[in-house]
């Protein structure tokens, strides 16, 4: 069973990796926005070197630090299991044996080279938009 043709396909450890993702960037935006309007509102006071101004920056800065590095660390430890499901996913349905373990197909921009049983070489196209992974013979 190989296949020949371009096969779409998605799972739950990319998904989750995909959402953190998408969270961790609006948590970004929507902590830049409050600080953007914070100094907004304090702009043109003779207030703003008042020490619950600088508290309510700080609480701010250390609170989009802190949820950054969790959102990180969540998706670096989801790293190994997209891994492992896509190399079965690949497997079972393109029927070619497993690509190499040192690949991180999150890193892969274009192809994947899987060598057959027979020792030939093949390529194989990889994409990856969202949370969704196309692959098609090169």
């Amino acid at each position: 069973m190989s296949g020949t043709g371009a096969m779409t396909f998605s799972f739950p450890e990319i998904h989750a990796y995909w959402l953190l993702g998408v969270r961790q960037n609006l948590v970004q935006l929507a902590l830049m926005l409050m600080l953007l309007a914070f100094a907004w509102l304090t702009m043109g006071q003779d207030r703003v070197g008042d020490d619950w101004h600088s508290t309510v920056l700080m609480t701010l800065y250390g609170l989009g630090i802190i949820l950054s590095l969790t959102a990180s660390s969540r998706q670096k430890k989801l790293v190994p299991a997209v891994n492992e499901r896509f190399a079965v996913e690949f497997m079972l349905r393109t029927g070619y044996p497993p690509y190499p373990d040192d690949i991180d197909v999150l890193q892969v921009k274009r192809t994947i080279a899987v060598v057959t049983e027979e020792g030939n070489v093949r390529l194989w196209k990889v994409k990856r938009k969202g949370d969704m992974f196309t692959i098609e013979p090169a």
